[in-house]
């Protein structure tokens, strides 16, 4: 028998995608005729998507088969499924293998005393909260790049956008999400050691109180007048403004020793073990995001206290103490707690030289009451309205500049022409 040729992809030509996709398919366990139908009902990137993503070989079973299959009541299986995000498993034939495997190990964990079955549905939300935003971002990502090289002239023709899209998971399933697996453990496994150096830390520094509560100072960072600025941008414009937004603040954030715990559109949650390393991130938020020509400024609230952990998401007084103060904060500023200032004032090396710390008039916080706060800000520099309006004045004298320049050049050019037409240039 003649071998196939390996399926070469990137190709602009249909017929050279389909052949690839085809000699794919075949060697997957997919037959002529099933891949041949599928072309005819343009149906390509589900056939992929299924036979590639998912492969195995077994029959789809029902709910009430991999719960015979695998030793766990459909009532348990139901919610762990759930829990990943998914409907209630039910009569139609959907699963395999893989997912009797997968209830197996977590009922060997639950027999083991490793986990119980609250705690396994916990972990198998996070899991599949973790999972979906992950995948949403691989996929889009890969759809992306296959755009990228420019749209052939039949893609527009039927069928044309599927064979784009089984062409990009194809490719991403045989060549990126191989090494993709190996990058989820390495990752898996150092935020593991990373998360168990932090419950090591804090029993150690006295703040452990439970093993859901634990003293952390809570912070929230809101760019400013993201509402109106998001109103005047294109699909593409606003998708470059949230990616920047968050990639600014993830790399300050942990950069700055803290922890990025979620990103709502244009707010930035964070944590940090220690209240100092918290108000040094917030203000390197504040520099970070007036420096950048695309965002606007931000502004910062910061408290300190016992949170609840729960689902790899922070609860508590807290939390809303945090979350409240960053809504009375102007442009540009970071707005503590008083507690956040008392326990830095008593630090063993003493209350840092390079902060200023100015008291603010109690102010009432929406649901939680009168609480004291302060501004704080770097040694040597202004308050945040005349650094806001330094840096505007910087930009616009930038402009002003180019402005003067390319005037310069246009007189220029037209001098040059009036005295190539022999001095009537602009003459009617």
């Amino acid at each position: 028998m003649e071998a196939k040729s390996a399926p070469v992809f990137g190709s602009s030509c249909r017929e050279d995608i389909v052949a690839a996709l085809r000699t794919l398919l075949l060697a997957r366990g997919s037959s002529e005729e099933e891949f041949e139908r599928a072309l005819a009902e343009d149906r390509v990137d589900l056939l992929v998507i299924d036979r590639l993503l998912m492969p195995h070989e077994s029959r789809d079973m029902t709910g009430p088969e991999i719960s015979e299959a695998s030793g766990m009541p459909l009532e348990e299986a139901g919610k762990l499924w759930r829990a990943l995000g998914f409907p209630e498993p039910g009569a139609t034939p959907m699963f395999n293998e893989q997912d009797v495997d997968a209830l197996r190990t977590i009922r060997g964990l639950t027999e083991l005393g490793v986990s119980g079955a609250d705690t396994s549905v916990q972990v198998t939300r996070v899991l599949g909260q973790s999972m979906a935003r992950l995948a949403d971002a691989l996929v889009a990502s890969a759809d992306a790049a296959a755009q990228d090289g420019g749209r052939p002239a039949w893609a527009t023709e039927a069928g044309g956008e599927g064979l784009l899209l089984a062409e990009a998971i194809a490719f991403s399933s045989e060549i990126v999400f191989p090494s993709m697996e190996k990058l989820l453990v390495y990752a898996w496994r150092r935020h593991i050691q990373a998360a168990a150096r932090r419950l090591a830390s804090v029993r150690r520094d006295g703040s452990y109180e439970s093993s859901m509560l634990t003293r952390m100072t809570v912070g929230f960072a809101d760019m400013v007048g993201f509402t109106a600025l998001s109103s005047q941008l294109s699909a593409d414009a606003l998708a470059q403004l949230v990616d920047r937004f968050e990639d600014l603040a993830h790399s300050t954030v942990v950069g700055g020793g803290g922890r990025p715990v979620k990103m709502i559109g244009d707010e930035v949650m964070f944590v940090a073990s220690q209240p100092l390393d918290a108000v040094r991130i917030a203000l390197s938020l504040v520099d970070a995001y007036a420096d950048d020509e695309l965002l606007s400024d931000v502004r910062v609230g910061l408290a300190t206290g016992p949170v609840l952990l729960r689902e790899g998401d922070f609860f508590g007084s807290v939390v809303n103490r945090a979350h409240r103060t960053v809504s009375i904060a102007d442009a540009g500023t970071v707005l503590a707690g008083d507690e956040v200032r008392a326990e830095i004032q008593v630090l063993p090396d003493g209350d840092p030289d390079d902060l200023v710390w100015a008291p603010l008039k109690p102010r009432e916080l929406k649901d939680i009451g009168r609480v004291k706060l302060w501004q704080v800000r770097h040694a040597g520099t202004g308050t945040s309205e005349e650094r806001r309006s330094g840096h505007r004045w910087r930009r616009l004298s930038d402009m002003s500049s180019e402005l003067a320049t390319l005037r310069a050049r246009g007189e220029r050019v037209i001098g040059a022409m009036g005295v190539a037409d022999g001095g009537h240039a602009g003459a009617s």
